[in-house]
């Protein structure tokens, strides 16, 4: 079991305009992170995580009433039997943000099977969801990841890591993986995405499709290769958003030496 209490860091938004006025140091409490994380072991082949997580910004925009007071609460749970795999997560956020009540969840699972052919190593499906705030709703019901690991879940193209990027109307990411084994040296993934909204926006929830591909190669125990490349293919919320339906691509390569 583990716990922790940190202070994140103050505030500081950059003016525009060099006067005195602007640039005058205003004193900023930051935001407080407190929280405990305990993991168990008591069941053959199956890990369980249980966390509370506390976070206290004091800044406050709207007067007396604190920008930020959440308490995170969640279960991560992994296991696998023979040649399956399997993990899941259930999280719940409450508490006022702005002075408004927080009432948000998250759920997410995915199960995995390792083929172990000549070239398919593994095989998974999986479901992300993430809670979203409708237009009648008068309680924040959109649920944040907190710091943002969004990249390594809903996407390389970081489209929706944060809940403002799909308007606080919350995700649901559909995925399927594969690992791939070339070689000794040289392995691959390959990741699709069917995202939506957890929350209609004008009638419509569809966000698009995205595709991720990379290939790791081992030249030797020092040095190795990353290469990777994304697609995105919009829906009809993200063709109304950057006003196309192009599809939109990224890609990456690095080298990584160990030393």
């Amino acid at each position: 079991m583990d716990a922790f209490a940190m202070n994140i860091g103050e505030y500081h938004v950059y003016s525009a305009t060099a006067t005195p006025a602007s640039v005058a140091y205003v004193r900023d409490d930051g935001q407080n992170f407190f929280g405990t994380y305990l993991t168990l072991k008591t069941i053959p082949q199956h890990r369980m995580d249980y966390y509370a997580f506390y976070q206290w910004n004091r800044r406050q925009t709207i007067a007396d009433e604190a920008d930020l007071l959440r308490l995170t609460l969640g279960t991560f749970q992994k296991g696998g039997w023979e040649k399956f795999e399997y993990d899941a997560e259930a999280s719940y956020q409450m508490g006022k943000t702005m002075g408004t009540d927080i009432s948000a969840f998250l759920l997410s699972g995915n199960v995995g099977y390792r083929a172990e052919m000549s070239l398919l190593a593994k095989i998974a499906v999986g479901c992300d969801y993430l809670s979203g705030t409708s237009v009648t709703d008068t309680k924040y019901k959109s649920f944040d990841p907190a710091f943002h690991t969004g990249h390594k879940f809903y996407g390389f193209m970081d489209y929706f890591i944060a809940p403002a990027n799909t308007n606080y109307a919350g995700l649901v990411d559909v995925y399927a993986r594969a690992g791939l084994k070339f070689s000794d040296e040289l392995d691959g993934n390959l990741w699709i995405h069917q995202m939506s909204l957890a929350e209609e926006v004008s009638g419509e929830t569809g966000l698009g499709q995205e595709i991720d591909a990379t290939a790791l190669y081992k030249h030797n125990q020092f040095v190795g290769f990353e290469l990777g490349v994304s697609a995105f293919i919009p829906g009809t919320i993200m063709q109304q958003r950057f006003g196309h339906a192009d599809v939109s691509w990224w890609g990456y390569l690095t080298t990584t030496v160990t030393f």
